[in-house]
């Protein structure tokens, strides 16, 4: 169920309070990859290659947020693929996110995602301390959420179309789902 957000309140809320089935869609999707099992991390880490790149590539346009050439995990996502063995997966087709809005919306999802990382790298850690987690770990100890956070609330007017934001968050999700579907 989709809860309608208040105009009061702050964009964070608004989205999610909009996406918050798809956001719950995503997680229990990834929920089935085993991550304490080689075999489950490394096929949570191939469903996120078939995805991330691509929208990273698309964030490149902007708006950015304060660091943005830092944020990008594709590099360490393929590291740790290499490191398993592993060669890049066909990456999953991803909605055109060609407004300004549709990319904060996708980037908003991008980087709520290092907070779920964070935990998902401590239980590898207990699980496979000899797994490599230079996705999972990318940012730890650096400001990024509040960072984004601070800049998604002080958006121009124009960069801040509420449906467009929701529609590239979806887009984002979708993408994320289908790749941990198939």
């Amino acid at each position: 169920m989709v809860v309608e957000p208040r105009p009061s309140e702050t964009l964070r809320a608004r989205l999610r309070a909009a996406t918050a089935d798809d956001h719950t869609r995503v997680d229990e999707l990834a929920g089935r990859f085993n991550l304490g099992e080689h075999a489950g991390y490394t096929g949570f880490l191939v469903a996120q290659m078939r995805v991330l790149p691509a929208i990273e590539a698309r964030l490149m346009e902007g708006p950015h947020p304060p660091r943005w050439e830092e944020r990008g995990r594709a590099a360490a996502l393929a590291s740790d693929l290499a490191a398993l063995g592993v060669s890049s997966p066909r990456p999953v087709p991803i909605l055109a996110l060609d407004t300004p809005a549709e990319r904060i919306g996708a980037a908003y999802v991008l980087e709520g995602s290092r907070l779920g990382a964070a935990v998902q790298s401590r239980f590898v850690t207990r699980s496979q301390p000899e797994a490599p987690r230079a996705f999972l770990d990318h940012g730890a100890g650096q400001s990024f959420w509040p960072e984004f956070l601070c800049w998604l609330e002080t958006q121009p007017q124009e960069t801040s179309d509420l449906a467009g934001m929701i529609a590239g968050s979806r887009a984002t999700f979708a993408a994320f789902a289908h790749a941990f579907e198939t």
